[in-house]
């Protein structure tokens, strides 16, 4: 079985587990004696259902263009921080450890197109790496160890696919230094991997005041199409 058929396997089982799940939970439910509680719990079940069976997968027409933009960091990198404040216009301090999937509107040279953002909770693999459109790399200016976890992290992501086939961008984040947490030696561990990655955009970004937070996502998605352009 090469690489596409075990993906296509996968998909086709992730899918298919789903509702005998939700079956099941209604049996539980039927069995339960609070009747009120039962039936709220059964409308918020049939609420997750249709949402399910109503994904863009079956849905969104074909028209629609789609980027898929995977982030790569330690919790502690602003990874999340930044996600959410370019969704919600925000700062929360969000060092989310379990990652998350987010979708979003987004209007590129006044064209719509649905962000498909995954904020991957640790190391990549051969899944993610297939599946991005657009790679961004992020580190904190205020731990160490979020740019040895990076490097970690980018090096893995290039053994699964070359990074000259996908757009990346290195973000270094300066959330955690308006606490007052300051890093002097830090400096020398971006720079090397700076050089590592000598190739690609560099930016500094603030979510506490949204500094550079849209150019993230502008250039991604611009380099995204110029990239599709290029293979058209």
């Amino acid at each position: 079985m090469n690489l596409a058929s075990y993906l296509i396997k996968g998909e086709i089982n992730r899918f298919e587990c789903v509702h005998p799940y939700i079956y099941a939970s209604y049996d539980i439910l039927d069995g339960m004696r609070d009747v009120e509680l039962s039936n709220r719990i059964r409308d918020h079940l049939i609420s997750i259902e249709d949402a399910f069976v109503h994904s863009q997968e079956w849905t969104l027409s074909r028209n629609v263009s789609e980027i898929k933009i995977a982030f790569l960091g330690s919790p502690n990198s602003g990874k999340s921080g930044l996600i959410h404040f370019f969704l919600t216009g925000v700062y929360v301090q969000d060092d989310s450890p379990e990652g998350g999937r987010f979708k979003k509107l987004y209007f590129s040279h006044s064209l719509p197109q649905l962000l498909l953002i995954r904020d991957e909770a640790g190391a990549p693999d051969i899944q993610l790496a297939s599946w991005a459109d657009a790679l961004v790399v992020v580190v904190s200016l205020a731990d160490v160890e979020s740019v040895r976890i990076a490097s970690e992290y980018y090096a893995m992501f290039c053994g699964l696919r070359d990074k000259l086939d996908i757009p990346t961008m290195l973000i270094a984040t300066q959330d955690g230094l308006i606490s007052g947490s300051s890093v002097p030696a830090i400096e020398l561990h971006v720079r090397h991997l700076l050089n590592s990655m000598n190739w690609c955009p560099y930016h500094e970004t603030c979510a506490v005041y949204g500094l550079n937070v849209e150019t993230v996502f502008q250039e991604t998605t611009e380099t995204r199409a110029q990239k599709c352009e290029v293979s058209s």
